[in-house]
């Protein structure tokens, strides 16, 4: 919501989707192991899956409106580095161009993710 508000026109999002994960009881449980030169050091980091329903609902509701959400993506296996319940997730780029107090509606283009979406 900070990163739209402080934009002039775009946002761009690189982040891991997934399809009713909403109620996965391992969800939180996900974790990467951070490595420096191949070494593990010891120290983790959450690794973070997002319910691609609940994220592209929630960017089409920000104010103002934004003009259009378009995206790219591919399923992907999940690195060996990341600790979690999936074994593929979306790896995806989410483009929010920012609109106006005029804009309406908001021009939707999902296509090129391999999920199908439901947007309310």
């Amino acid at each position: 919501k900070e990163m739209y508000r402080v934009s002039n026109r775009f946002v761009l999002a690189d982040i891991r989707l997934l399809k009713d994960i909403a109620n996965h009881p391992s969800l939180g449980d996900s974790r990467y192991r951070i490595q420096f030169e191949g070494n593990f050091e010891g120290a983790t980091v959450p690794y973070v899956v997002s319910d691609a329903d609940e994220v592209a609902n929630y960017i089409l509701e920000l104010d103002p409106k934004p003009k259009a959400l378009r995206g790219t993506g591919y399923l992907h296996k999940v690195t060996e580095m990341a600790e979690t319940p999936f074994s593929e997730v979306c790896m995806a780029i989410l483009l929010i161009q920012k609109g106006d107090s005029e804009t309406v509606t908001s021009e939707v283009d999902l296509r090129d993710l391999p999920l199908e979406f439901h947007i309310s």
